[in-house]
């Protein structure tokens, strides 16, 4: 197991890769070659959000942006008819 005082910028960087993958600390832990609670750890101390976190929604994307209405980010999406409305999570984007 490493210690929490080796994480490289390599590291982190392939922590956030595997969390938009999807996948679990524990298994980003095993691939890392550390414990899950240390990933938490890791996580916690830069600001790295959890996995359930981290796919984007119209609100995240408008604020990443510095936009104030999501509804802004999903109009040219739905007029050109790449989403339809309801179509995410049962929710209409506009």
């Amino acid at each position: 197991m490493r210690s929490r005082w080796k994480w490289s910028a390599e590291d982190l960087l392939r922590l956030e890769e595997l969390l938009a993958r999807g996948w679990t600390d524990r298994k980003i832990g095993e691939s890392l070659g550390c414990s899950a609670v240390a990933v938490q750890v890791v996580r916690k101390r830069h600001g790295i959000a959890p996995r359930s976190r981290v796919l984007l929604t119209a609100r995240t994307v408008a604020r990443k942006l510095g936009i104030r209405c999501s509804k802004t980010v999903c109009a040219p999406a739905g007029r050109s008819g790449a989403m339809k409305p309801g179509s995410f999570q049962g929710k209409a984007c506009w």
